[in-house]
């Protein structure tokens, strides 16, 4: 099941497709995200996640060097033969001894810098967001040398935050001048790691947990794509989010809703309303819209509804630092081996 919501249509066709974890989590899968490029019509911007668990490793070793154990090196080991690995079973001989030197030297950067934690003792959140990324890095570039003629560009030039380490916010007038510049003459493949980002010093910040997913609202929104394609590994069956591109949205109308109310700390309104609780609170608000519309028949404040209440599920998972693929594969693994019918009133009835 594909479902692509479409978001604003450009004079020029492009799409912006993010895969996640999962989907590029082993080699095989990532040859189905190439099948998958190869019979696209359309320009495409492509946002990959690390490969499935990869970005928690990295995490974990860093922590264990802070502490000073040296486990972490089992964890760094195992980084490693992950992503060899995978390049062994993705390309032919000649050219694996090619793509595993370019993917050692971000390794030997990143045990360098896992080193150096181990020696100070210490884990700032300048130095987590430096290593958050690695991971987008590594399978993006391994992802870039297996599609052919695809050109990889490096988002962390592109989207520009400030300098609040584990917290960054886009600088989005900044950042949407830089995406447009690097792709007004683009066709073709564009592969871009999802998550990081950069200050204006040329610091790597990131975008928090699930960060890939807004990496890819970040460019659909500043491009105005066709569609923006959220696609999930839940048994291979594809999920496409384009309403995610709302998301882009929020924080920009925040501004101007701070403005209007002549606050000058805008930042402060922000961290008041992205929270967890206002967004479920947002949520409910929502529902009940919903309901009154369905009760009166209302079929454009229905359509209106569902899809606001989209966006605060959508902002409730991004403040809660949850990944919302995560989340449409958890409830998928809950239902998928459910037995039962479906009553005309809408309950589902378990059957034992």
């Amino acid at each position: 099941m594909f479902v692509d919501f479409k978001f604003s249509v450009n004079s020029r066709i492009m799409k912006v497709l993010k895969f996640g974890g999962t989907s590029v989590g082993s080699a095989e899968n990532i040859q189905k995200v190439k099948e998958i490029l190869m019979g696209q019509d359309d320009d495409v911007i492509v946002v990959v996640s690390a490969l499935g668990g990869i970005t928690d490793k990295i995490l974990s070793a860093a922590k264990m060097a802070a502490i000073g154990t040296g486990y972490f090196q089992a964890e760094l080991t195992e980084i490693n033969t992950r992503h060899y690995q995978t390049i062994e079973k993705l390309f032919v001989a000649e050219k694996q001894e090619e793509v595993k030197a370019k993917t050692a030297v971000l390794l030997e950067e990143l045990e360098r810098i896992i080193q150096g934690v181990s020696l100070i003792g210490e884990l700032t959140p300048k130095t987590l967001d430096k290593i958050g990324g690695f991971g987008e890095r590594l399978s993006s570039l391994i992802i870039s040398e297996f599609i052919p003629e695809s050109k990889w560009f490096d988002s962390s030039k592109l989207i520009k935050t400030n300098s609040d380490f584990g917290k960054a916010i886009v600088d989005f007038g900044q950042t949407n001048q830089l995406i447009q510049a690097a792709f007004a003459s683009f066709s073709g493949i564009a592969i871009v790691p999802g998550f990081i980002s950069s200050n204006n010093a040329g610091e790597y910040t990131t975008l928090g947990r699930g960060g890939s997913d807004y990496t890819g609202a970040i460019l659909a929104a500043a491009m105005e794509v066709a569609s923006l394609e959220i696609w999930t590994d839940v048994g291979w069956v594809a999920v496409g989010i384009g309403v995610a591109v709302l998301v882009v949205s929020f924080r920009p109308l925040l501004f101007a809703t701070a403005d209007a109310a002549g606050l000058r700390d805008r930042t402060a309104l922000i961290e008041e309303l992205s929270t967890p609780l206002a967004q479920a609170r947002k949520t409910l608000e929502e529902c009940g819209e919903l309901l009154e519309a369905c009760a009166t028949g209302d079929r454009a404040a229905m359509a209106d509804a569902y899809g606001d209440i989209l966006v605060t599920i959508i902002m409730g998972c991004a403040t809660a630092d949850l990944d919302l693929t995560l989340c449409l594969e958890g409830a998928y693994n809950e239902i998928k081996n459910r037995k039962g019918f479906l009553r005309p009133d809408g309950v589902f009835v378990k059957q034992s």
